[in-house]
């Protein structure tokens, strides 16, 4: 506990599920733990539960849109104006949306939330992590990703049908390519990347939308799903072992090495995402 003291970790989505069970277990280890949430109220909530369980004061709220290009910079500029380095950031905010909506820079939501909320946050705190002597990047992708393959003429999926389920799956593919991109631009560096599959988690997921996905997001739940405190047991593993301390740019399901789908393992196709997520950013 002692050599944890120090450390500091940077949790998006940490108001509910995988985030704030994740969340709590750094602080019990005496991290002081940034909470990056959209909802002030659930956020102050949170870091009572947080403080309350571990006996940690070192735990904040941030509240930040990560939807919005320009709100997720601000808060990066807000974290690196306290925090000169920083030694852990999981990206784990996310949703999925039962019909098509955008964020306020005009994008697909999915897509926005779920891909370039990473892409963004990371690369404006990047040189924070380098800062530390060691520090990890943990992406919460999904399996969902096996379902996808990215249309780079249509990633904003205005063409047909939309279909929120597609659009998840393609974001968690993004958000495994985004792994593996970032991993080769790291290479030889003091930080590593890795992704996982946390399991199908009882949580908020899906609360947002109507009633009908709602429902069935619940059933699947009773039926199949894993607690948030067993899916934040991978992230932990991915985030803390020491077996894993220059492992970067794998795929993980749950604490097990896995394999990803063809399309994850497409250089060329995590080159090419890079470079759109960079031009609609002024990123990376």
């Amino acid at each position: 506990m002692a050599e944890a003291i120090n450390r500091v970790a940077v949790v998006s989505g940490a108001t509910s599920g995988i985030g704030r069970d994740t969340a709590i277990e750094l602080a019990r280890q005496g991290w002081t733990v940034l909470c990056v949430g959209r909802d002030p109220r659930r956020g102050s909530e949170t870091i009572a539960d947080i403080r309350k369980a571990s006996g940690n004061r070192s735990a904040e709220f941030l509240q930040a849109d990560l939807s919005s290009i320009a709100a997720t910079k601000a808060l990066g500029a807000i974290i690196r104006d306290r925090h000169k380095r920083l030694d852990l950031l999981i990206n784990n905010a996310g949703a999925i949306f039962d019909r098509r909506r955008v964020s306020v820079d005009g994008l697909e939501m999915t897509f926005a939330l779920n891909h370039l909320g990473y892409y963004v946050l990371t690369n404006v705190l990047l040189d924070a992590l380098l800062a530390a002597p060691a520090a990890r990047i943990v992406n919460v992708a999904s399996g969902a990703h096996r379902r996808a393959k990215l249309d780079f003429a249509d990633l904003q999926m205005t063409r047909g049908r939309y279909s929120g389920w597609r659009a998840y799956c393609c974001s968690k593919l993004a958000n495994v390519l985004f792994t593996r991109e970032l991993a080769r631009r790291l290479a030889g560096k003091s930080v590593t990347v890795n992704c996982l599959h946390p399991g199908f988690v009882a949580s908020r997921f899906g609360n947002e939308n109507g009633f009908f996905w709602r429902i069935g997001f619940d059933i699947g739940m009773l039926v199949a799903a894993i607690s948030t405190r067993e899916a934040a047991k991978g992230v932990l593993h991915l985030a803390l072992s020491p077996e894993l301390a220059t492992t970067s740019g794998a795929y993980f399901d749950r604490s097990n090495p896995a394999t990803p789908s063809p399309e994850a393992q497409d250089n060329r196709a995590a080159r090419e995402l890079w470079e759109i997520s960079r031009d609609l950013t002024r990123l990376g």
